[in-house]
């Protein structure tokens, strides 16, 4: 389970996920991934993680969370 920086937001599990994957990694390659929440909405959200080696895409992690539990994380817990 994940749990957002705003205490005051209820606590998510993901829900669903899937990845593509664009070009083949080398074990010398630098990889450097990001990741973000994309939208939020009233019960849950959608979660990106884009992996790159300079320029160029090598793969596309896409999640979907839930909302579970309190609003509280210390009640949910």
């Amino acid at each position: 389970m994940t749990r957002t920086a705003d205490a005051t937001a209820a606590a998510e599990a993901m829900s669903a996920a899937d990845t593509t994957f664009v070009a083949p990694c080398h074990e010398e390659d630098t990889l450097v991934a990001r990741a973000e929440k994309r939208v939020r909405h009233a019960r849950g959200g959608v979660h990106g993680v884009t992996v790159r080696r300079g320029d160029e895409m090598m793969a596309e992690f896409r999640g979907r969370s839930r909302g579970v539990g309190s609003t509280r994380p210390e009640e949910s817990a």
